[in-house]
């Protein structure tokens, strides 16, 4: 019995390390190593033990170095909704809502470090999810984009998911090299659909 005690209690307060680009892709990745039958009650389990997710990545600084960027998402009501129902799409609107509870897209934090003129346009939008959701919080914050919408998509795809990279900055690839998805999070869903 203490035994049993002692292994709740390591699986209860553990921390987890996956190579993945955003808080949602981990939530589907912990719940996809599982088989189909059993992700119902994984997913119910998740959602009664997840605290928080913190997605992170590196960028080179404009002075040089790097500095981190970081996705929040905090276990509340509403994430753990999202999580047991299986409407892990939903959570983005969640992120995007939950600044109240400490919650950040990984788009806010890049524009944020654009803003303060520690990165360049150009690396943060090669490192974000949706680069059309960081422009759209960069024109609404007053910074002039010198690079057209339409041809900067993500340089990472699903297979490159949280590789760091020691060089310099990634850099953006032409819309007509990579099909741009309405929300970001399509493309890694049909990704992690595909069987290999």
């Amino acid at each position: 019995l203490s035994l049993r005690r002692q292994r709740q209690m390591c699986i209860r307060d553990s921390f987890g390390t996956l190579h993945t680009t955003s808080a949602i892709q981990t939530v589907d990745r912990v719940i996809d190593v599982f088989p189909h039958e059993a992700q119902q009650q994984v997913r119910t389990q998740l959602s009664v033990t997840l605290q928080g997710v913190i997605s992170q990545t590196l960028l080179p600084k404009i002075e040089g170095g790097r500095v981190c960027a970081q996705e929040i998402m905090i276990g509340n009501d509403a994430v753990r909704n999202c999580v047991r129902e299986g409407k892990t799409p939903q959570l983005i609107n969640v992120l995007q809502t939950g600044g109240q509870y400490g919650m950040q897209t990984l788009e806010a934090s890049l524009a944020e470090l654009v803003l303060k003129g520690v990165v360049t346009t150009e690396a943060a939008i090669g490192k974000a999810n949706s680069p059309a959701s960081l422009q759209n919080i960069l024109e609404k914050a007053g910074h002039k984009i010198d690079l057209p919408k339409e041809e900067i998509v993500p340089a990472t795809t699903p297979s490159q998911a949280g590789s760091v990279s020691t060089g310099g900055a990634q850099q953006p690839v032409a819309a007509s090299s990579r099909k741009q998805s309405a929300n970001p999070y399509d493309d890694f869903e049909q990704f992690r659909k595909k069987k290999f």
